[in-house]
Formats: C-alpha cells, structure tokens, sequence
C-alpha cells in the first residue's frame, strides 16, 4: 500500500495520482489529514475542530475503482468508514467525527478513469459545513450548525430533483445530498435531437422515406412529433 502521507490543516488539496490524468491501474493510496488547530472554549465547553472535505472532480471507474473515507486515525477500520464513493457523481461534502480523517484509493488492474480533486478545511465540530448551492438554484438559509435547516428552490424552468429542505445532523453530516435543479424542456430537446440522429444512420432504425418528400421535410417532421409527445407527457 502506498502511503501517500500525512495532511494538516487548516486547509489543502488533495489529488489522486496523476490528476487530472488517468491514474494508474492496481493502486493503494492512502491519505491521512489531521486538523492543527486547537477548538475553541466557548459557554458550551471546548468546541473540537474537525475535518471538511469537498469534491472539486471525481471519476472513478464505477463498481471497481472506490475511495473510501473514515473517521480517525486507524486507516481500514470497517467501524471508522463514513462513505464509499465509487462512479461519476460528485459527492456532496464529508465532515468528520474526529479532529482526523483517512481516505483510502483502491484501483483495479483494467480501465481507469480521471480521479478526483480534494479541497479539505478545518471547522467547528458544531457544524456540518457549507454544503454549496445548487446550479441554477438559490438557498434558504446560511446557519450549517448542529439542528439547523436549508432549504432549497430552483430558478424558473427548472425542476428541484432530490430533498427541498436538509437539516444538520448531530453526527456533522447533512440528512441529504444538496438538490439538483434540472430543466426537462432541455433533456427533451436533447432526448429528441439524439433520437433523430440514431434514425437516421443506426442499422436498428432503417426509415424508406415516402415517394415525393423530401429527407430533409420528413427528419424535420419525426423531430416535431418527438417534441409534441414529450410535451404531452410533461404537461397531462
């Protein structure tokens, strides 16, 4: 396994091998960030610092290539584990438990992708972090300490997808991943674009065009209808 050492705050980067190119295939990498600066005394008692991190880039090869994060400093210990995060998705932030976290890289020996770009920050153990805003979206809201809640509405022809409304967790982590504002007029000018290109020159889809009219008329008129069907389904 290659230790690929020791962090410290209150804050830094961190990459995976060769980022932002493909990284190597068979690796162990192991990170270890370690919060330096001393909690705070407040009337409450002594407010521990611990560990925020948020992804910047993240693509692992789905299923076969994973980062796993824990809590404290034995690295591997099943009971520490926080998240496993595998895929294309960029993860929403990870707070820690403790004043340090690990993160583990596992790579299989086939395809590889392009990794990930960590930025990590020390916070107040009373707060799960800023967990950002959507795009195309606004937030309700700026307290991210213990028992506090967001809320979340997307711009006009956008659609919220996931929780309107998270709300901090003793534990440091957010009930739910951040929403995504998504506008469904754009995937169904996409989803109808692209079926029109697979009618057109996939061997699946073979089109005889109609004596009299013209390619171009007839493409133009199967586009349409894509559209006017979408439409129906959006709207009944």
């Amino acid at each position: 396994m290659y230790n690929s050492g020791t962090r410290f705050g209150p804050s830094g980067t961190i990459v995976s091998p060769n980022f932002p190119v493909q990284y190597d295939n068979g690796a162990q990498c192991v990170w270890t960030i370690q919060a330096v600066q001393p909690g705070k005394v407040s009337g409450w008692g002594r407010q521990m610092t611990v560990i925020q991190i948020n992804f910047e880039e993240f693509d692992l090869e789905r299923g076969f290539d994973t980062l796993t994060v824990g809590d404290g400093p034995n690295v591997g210990d099943p009971g520490s584990i926080l998240h496993v995060l595998t895929g294309t998705s960029t993860p929403d932030l990870v707070v820690s438990i403790s004043e340090q976290m690990w993160l583990h890289l596992q790579t299989d020996e086939s395809t590889g992708s392009l990794g990930f770009k960590i930025i990590y920050k020390e916070i107040s153990s009373e707060s799960c972090g800023d967990p950002g805003v959507p795009s195309h979206g606004r937030r309700i809201g700026r307290n991210f300490s213990h028992g506090a809640s967001l809320t979340f509405e997307c711009q006009d022809a956008f659609e919220l997808s996931g929780d309107q409304s998270i709300t901090c967790q003793k534990s440091s982590q957010w009930s739910a991943n951040v929403p995504q504002c998504t506008c469904e007029f754009v995937f169904m000018l996409l989803s109808c674009a692209c079926f029109v290109v697979l009618a057109k020159w996939s061997r699946v889809f073979k089109f005889s065009f109609p004596s009299g009219v013209k390619k171009k008329r007839y493409i133009d008129t199967l586009y349409l209808s894509c559209l006017m069907t979408h439409a129906m389904e959006l709207y009944i």
